[in-house]
């Protein structure tokens, strides 16, 4: 086969459907390999496109744009799609409306079915014969946008044109070869559910759940100490109230900060966008007219050179096993980062927390705080002349390893701390070049040279950018590294390098053979019950999951040790997040078979941006590891509970359910859909869901009694 260009016709060979796909050939890369529509993220090396692509002549349909499309070579929800002739073939939002009006309810179902039935009942016999129902589907693909090619039957397989009579063998309860109104009914009723849910599906990400709230936060949290005061503004140790969950709000002055509203609002999304166990986590936001208040996880455990400090005054030294633990978890955060094309550009030991106040001698949970001067890439700058989404397979952990290389992700924009600054930060703060990501790699091997030494590497009193690049050339003073291993010296004068080139990305830091054998792993392993949960996941409905979801992320890290080892430990390119194949082999090894672990790893991904991210890990867990689930169901129930009365009536709950956004659903789901929800839930049929059946329901893995409603202190009872 000759080499393909982009816009190629190919055809591709579907194992999943046991036939050839037309697609279009998207991307192609330099080694000739490629990416084609209805494989996306894949790139196909020249021998694989040998026995899976046959190239098409060109046609009309050459022309027309690329179709999204799943790994098994159907359509994407979410995208529009075109036949040959360039005619839509997925709802318009008008379409979609009069489809969801429809599904409001089973009477205007039938109501609907019967005008259709009739329509094209042409012999008026009252049945739906083959040929008919071929004119229905071909029409309602017209009028109602439903995808002719391909349709999807109850469980999600393809229905095309010449299989009509295994349709209607499937909805031919009678046997008689065709369709009665009944029969119709319930095929309709299903065809226009699959229409909506292909392209409005049902999408969660943790970061609408971390979004501005109304009202004064001192309304919700209750302050316990003042933490400390900058120029800024002030940093309080506070108790939220509902949950009794201990967290730091943090108020930035808007007037003292004397930054224009976009730049605070950028740091706002650049730590909600954010979803890792090491780096500090925002839970909500306010704001007044003169201040931002932030309420974020309380790193407990304090600075990490205090830490240190107070605990050798108790004649307990740091060991290279306990500082290779805290340098891998920073550099798994900042890989992460990276990996986001976000910069961070003041990493120092005073930004470095752990976040428990116990075990850190033992078992340190290390976090990066104060994204203040970090700068995130926009998308468009970022994937300019670039790879516009993150491969799957081997090629992953070379794309995160080339974002460093990229002239678009260069900042000319100066920031840090004189001490922890990399040399290139120097240059261009004399106007000379610019900086990329590598400079937060600099700052982590100033921060790992004061672990093994407790000095710091280069110190120049003065602010003068020559002395200190004069300085960084030299090198650091590696007597003092005497009596540290030859792995730990190696790494951090590998980190320290003066020119960015030479000097490792965070992720090859991770691959150190330091790092391997010195940090402390956690080594892990579920129940037989525990498994069965995870493997389980994708079995939730849509509110299960989002509730789930909205729980996980109001969770502290520092609470959740064996999720993180497990989530590390499946992490095996450290990027920070799970690919759906990763955690695919990963529950295959745990014993489940390959059907089972490709559904479940395919549910958590809650979001459909194609990898599994730390929270959605968690959401698929959080009934499993954690005894608290109930607290956090609580304060979700107190808050849909305006009135106090302990329980919600079935309006009240379906109105809440109606508008799917509350939840962070991505689409509003019909109200058959929560009339269901609302019946499952009300276990006794009395009307009212009180806070028993809402956890009921929302924990399959955890059932309680009505006697067993929260009465610890952490969960309070109804408002009266």
């Amino acid at each position: 086969m000759a080499r393909l260009q982009v816009n190629d016709r190919v055809s591709y060979w579907s194992e999943s459907y046991k036939q050839w796909v037309e697609c279009i050939v998207q991307s192609v890369r330099a080694d000739g390999a490629v990416e084609v529509s209805c494989k996306p993220g894949h790139w196909m090396t020249l021998q694989e496109q040998q026995h899976k692509l046959n190239t098409v002549q060109p046609s009309a349909a050459s022309s027309a744009p690329p179709c999204a499309g799943y790994g098994d070579g159907y359509p994407r929800r979410g995208t529009i799609t075109t036949d040959s002739k360039g005619v839509s073939s997925a709802p318009t939002i008008k379409q979609m409306q009069v489809i969801r009006s429809v599904l409001d309810s089973k009477e205007e179902t039938r109501k609907r079915a019967l005008v259709e039935f009739r329509r094209f009942d042409a012999d008026r016999d009252k049945l739906l014969q083959e040929d008919e129902l071929q004119v229905c589907l071909e029409t309602l693909t017209k009028e109602l946008g439903i995808p002719s090619i391909p349709k999807f039957d109850e469980d999600g397989h393809p229905i095309f044109s010449t299989q009509l009579q295994m349709l209607i063998r499937k909805f031919d309860s009678d046997g008689n070869g065709a369709l009665d109104l009944d029969e119709f009914t319930e095929f309709f009723r299903r065809l226009l559910i699959r229409s909506r849910q292909s392209f409005e599906e049902f999408k969660v990400h943790s970061a609408f759940f971390v979004d501005k709230q109304s009202g004064s936060p001192f309304d919700v949290y209750k302050v316990k100490k003042q933490l400390g005061e900058g120029a800024f503004g002030i940093t309080h140790l506070v108790e939220q109230q509902s949950s009794g969950q201990t967290r730091v709000l943090k108020t930035i002055n808007k007037k003292k900060a004397n930054m224009p509203p976009e730049e605070l609002e950028q740091e706002i999304n650049g730590l909600r966008s954010l979803d890792h166990p090491h780096i500090i986590k925002l839970f909500e936001y306010y704001e007044d007219d003169l201040n931002i208040f932030l309420a974020m996880e309380a790193a407990q455990g304090g600075e990490l050179l205090k830490v240190i400090q107070d605990l050798s005054k108790e004649g307990w030294r740091v060991s290279e096993r306990w500082s290779a633990t805290v340098m891998q978890q920073v550099l798994e955060g900042i890989a992460y980062c990276h990996a986001k094309k976000l910069m961070h550009k003041d990493i120092k030991a005073e930004n470095i927390m752990l976040l428990r106040s116990r075990e850190s001698k033992t078992h340190p949970h290390a976090v990066i705080i104060d994204l203040g001067l970090a700068e995130m890439f926009s998308a468009a700058s970022a994937s300019k002349g670039f790879y516009s989404f993150v491969p799957n397979g081997p090629d992953r952990g070379a794309h995160h390893d080339d974002l460093y290389k990229r002239r678009e992700l260069r900042s000319q924009k100066v920031g840090g701390t004189p001490t922890t600054m990399a040399p290139e930060v120097w240059r261009t703060y004399m106007g000379k070049g610019s900086f990329g990501m590598k400079c937060d790699v600099y700052s982590l091997g100033v921060v790992l040279f004061q672990l093994l030494t407790g000095e710091l590497p280069f110190v120049v009193t003065v602010v003068d950018p020559m002395q200190w690049l004069d300085k960084i050339r030299q090198g650091p003073n590696k007597e003092l590294l005497n009596g540290c291993s030859e792995e730990s010296k190696t790494l951090v004068c590998e980190m320290l390098a003066f020119d960015d080139r030479e000097r490792p990305t965070a992720r090859k830091a991770l691959m150190s053979t330091w790092l391997t054998n010195n940090a402390q792993q956690v080594d892990v392993a579920l129940s037989e019950t525990q498994m069965t949960a995870l493997f389980n996941f994708d079995k939730r409905n849509e509110l299960q999951k989002a509730v789930t979801l909205q729980v996980a992320s109001q969770l502290r890290a520092a609470d959740l040790p064996k999720i993180n080892a497990i989530f590390r430990k499946y992490d095996v390119d450290n990027t920070g997040s799970l690919e759906p194949d990763e955690l695919e082999r990963a529950l295959c090894d745990m014993g489940c078979d390959q059907e089972t672990a490709k559904k479940a790893a395919k549910a958590i991904d809650l979001d459909k941006n194609g990898l599994v991210e730390y929270t959605e890990f968690v959401a698929a867990c959080i009934s499993i590891f954690d005894d608290r689930h109930e607290a956090y169901l609580w304060d979700i129930f107190s808050k849909m509970d305006k009135e106090g009365r302990g329980a919600l009536c079935h309006k009240e709950m379906e109105n809440l359910l109606i508008d799917g956004r509350w939840l962070g659903m991505g689409f509003t789901p019909s109200r058959t859909e929560v009339l269901k929800y609302i019946e499952d839930m009300d276990v006794d049929q009395d009307g009212l869901i009180r806070f028993d059946e809402f956890v009921n329901y929302l924990s399959p893995h955890h059932t309680i009694t009505l006697a067993a409603k929260p009465s610890e202190s952490t969960l309070p009872p109804p408002r009266e």
